[in-house]
């Protein structure tokens, strides 16, 4: 499935729009995911093909990457708003619904 898909960080700082076919959708409950999200899981959505377009905002993106883990977050630095991230030589996705 080819989706277009826009989004908003909370505060609308940060807006972006994605062109993807998404390939996998996952609850995840490693410790990064359940820290990171708060709740015992974590919803994520991959695509190995995802084009993010940042329509405004980008200059209030910042990442978090732990030491010794693939986890990333990525969030609007005005709200702390999760966001999508695309990272090189791996399928690009982000939490879905937060």
């Amino acid at each position: 499935m080819d989706n277009l898909v826009t989004g908003q960080c909370l505060c609308a700082t940060v807006t972006f729009r994605i062109s993807a076919e998404f390939k996998s959708f996952f609850l995840c409950h490693c410790w990064c995911c359940r820290k990171d999200s708060g709740s015992a899981h974590s919803a994520n959505l991959f695509s190995s093909t995802a084009q993010i377009t940042w329509l405004s905002g980008k200059e209030k993106i910042r990442d978090f990457r732990p030491t010794g883990s693939q986890h990333v977050k990525c969030f609007c630095t005005d709200c702390g708003s999760a966001l999508p991230f695309s990272q090189a030589g791996r399928q690009a996705g982000r939490q879905a619904g937060r």
